[in-house]
């Protein structure tokens, strides 16, 4: 049997579910098998307890995890674990079994495809480096001289198994030659692949910046900046925050002039939407005053003012406080004089005044209270007879606002009236804070919790593929692409001339790798990779017609 490529790996996300895990890869005995766990901490090693049905081109691996399913969070990965081991001992002058010769050469391969697939999750950096870096640099260093143990490993392997097929090759005869011609190109295939993970590696060393300490620093020191300020900021917010909320200012304010943090004590109506953290901290949770809107519009009814929030918890908006004209604001005694609105007045004054005039002379009865005050009597009419008359005062029979209050309105200074719903520093960078909230209402929040559906339509169609297509020039093998423009795809793609040719796209750290070969010729292949603006992509490929690369624009790059 031939053995065509395979990725010689097999990796899983455990669900809590699942006890199978197939794998599509050719292996002769269980042995050949290397399975391993790495728990949700990064921590890895070898499972205990499995078991594995082989079949022609791969099979399944059965995997209790303490008795029962990988759980969520844990990973499993199934590879090749090749003896690396020449088995065949050839005679010479003896009959030769094709078959013997056919598998020797196919486990062979299986060797070549499992250092190839190791080579791929490589990294290699140059021994010449003189770098001293910190953390993050030093890791890329860890991880280089991991990478280039395991190359060199690599290399020893794939020579003794050139080697082999060397030495096999000397001993078949002329009907072996075409076998062993092709174990020689499976090993061409594998050195290449690992000067394709050498040449990757280089690139991503070079990627590191000359001056990367020196801007760590610069960059450290301007957070340290920022965060001073933003703590001082804080303290300034905080300072006022906690005690003006909720509370009416009187301010010698120009007409359309509104002080940032407030709105005018106009009763006007506003939503949670537009003041979050206002209605459901200080309204909602019960720290201002609020009535019904039913009650908020009878008391306006009768007294023109109310000095209650009005909430609707229903439609979740609000009215604030209305003063009108002349309003002043006095402490309140008791709980029940709280947000009471009085009605101006005056006292009232009353009193009575009568007369008695006698006919006889004498002098004259006077009856008086109140008002009036005796201020002189006088005789009149002399002789018999009288008469005698009784008039009352009342002020208030000509205006109610006598008797409707036991003080005198003061001298007044009027101001404009404010409610502060929200503070902020008063500087001259703060914008103006009611407006910005106005204007601001029916906006997207930052957790976009309020899209309409079809705002949600429009930002799921913005990651969809677009009309718009950029040509892009195909990169050598084993190249990069250029910089994408925007996000997007990167699409590859040929015409195959003849069986077992490939196309392959592959981002950083081979987070997405896709690959496409052909069965016979005349084959369209095409794949396309996923990528952000600014990203590269790498590309290895057989030697294809027609090819050509397009960068396809999503629907909401630019």
């Amino acid at each position: 049997m031939t053995l065509p490529y395979s990725p010689s790996r097999a990796v899983y996300e455990g669900n809590g579910a699942a006890t199978a895990f197939p794998f599509a890869f050719k292996v002769w005995s269980t042995d050949q098998l290397n399975i391993s766990i790495t728990s949700p901490k990064g921590e890895t090693s070898p499972a205990q307890g499995w078991t594995a049905s082989i079949g022609e081109s791969g099979g399944t691996v059965t995997y209790l995890h303490n008795g029962a399913p990988l759980p969520a969070g844990w990973r499993l990965a199934i590879v090749r674990n090749m003896p690396f081991a020449q088995g065949i001992d050839l005679i010479s002058a003896s009959r030769f079994d094709p078959q013997v010769i056919e598998d020797g050469l196919d486990q062979a391969t299986a060797e070549l495809q499992q250092l190839n697939e190791k080579l791929a999750r490589a990294v290699i950096m140059p021994a010449t480096s003189d770098k001293s870096p910190e953390e993050v640099v030093a890791s890329i260093y860890a991880s280089r001289d991991a990478a280039a143990q395991n190359a060199t490993a690599a290399e020893h392997s794939a020579a003794a198994a050139v080697a082999s097929a060397a030495t096999a090759a000397q001993t078949v005869a002329e009907a072996a030659e075409a076998s062993v011609s092709a174990a020689t190109a499976q090993a061409d295939i594998a050195a290449a692949s690992a000067y394709t993970a050498q040449t990757a590696a280089y690139a991503a060393q070079q990627a590191v910046p000359d001056n990367l300490l020196s801007r760590m620093a610069d960059a450290e020191a301007k957070n340290t900046r920022q965060d001073a300020r933003m703590d001082a900021a804080e303290q300034g917010i905080t300072a006022i925050s906690t005690t003006l909320i909720g509370s009416v200012m009187s301010v010698m304010a120009a007409e359309g002039y509104v002080p940032n943090g407030t709105v005018p004590a106009d009763g006007a109506e506003y939503t949670r939407e537009q003041f979050r953290e206002f209605y459901d901290t200080y309204l909602a949770g019960g720290k201002l005053l609020t009535c019904t809107y039913a009650a908020f519009a009878a008391q306006v009814a009768l007294t023109g003012n109310c000095a209650k929030f009005a909430v609707d918890t229903t439609a979740q908006k609000f009215k604030v406080p209305l003063l009108k004209n002349g309003d002043s604001i006095t402490h309140a005694a008791s709980s029940t004089e709280l947000g009471k609105s009085v009605k101006a007045g005056l006292p009232n004054a009353t009193g009575t005044l009568g007369y008695i005039f006698g006919r006889d002379s004498g002098t004259n009865y006077s009856v008086h209270s109140g008002i009036f005050a005796q201020v002189s009597e006088t005789t009149r009419f002399a002789g018999g007879g009288g008469e005698a008359s009784v008039v009352s005062v009342d002020l208030s029979r000509s205006s109610a606002i006598y008797g409707n209050s036991t003080t005198v309105t003061d001298e007044q200074v009027r101001l404009r009236h404010f409610v502060v719903l929200a503070s902020a520093q008063n500087r001259a960078s703060v914008f103006d804070w009611s407006n910005y909230m106005a204007g601001l209402a029916g906006k997207a929040n930052l957790d976009m919790d309020n899209l309409t559906p079809a705002g949600s339509a429009k930002v799921a169609d913005y990651a969809m593929p677009s009309q718009r297509v950029v040509a892009v020039a195909v990169p050598a093998s084993g190249g990069y692409t250029v910089p994408a423009p925007s996000a997007g795809w990167f699409k590859l793609a040929g015409v195959s001339t003849a069986a077992g040719q490939y196309i392959r796209l592959s981002t950083a750290n081979y987070v997405v790798d896709i690959l496409d070969w052909s069965s016979g010729p005349g084959q369209s292949l095409g794949i396309m990779v996923p990528v952000r603006k600014g990203d590269v992509v790498w590309a290895s490929y057989s030697s294809l017609s027609a090819m050509y690369m397009h960068f396809v624009i999503t629907e909401g790059g630019n």
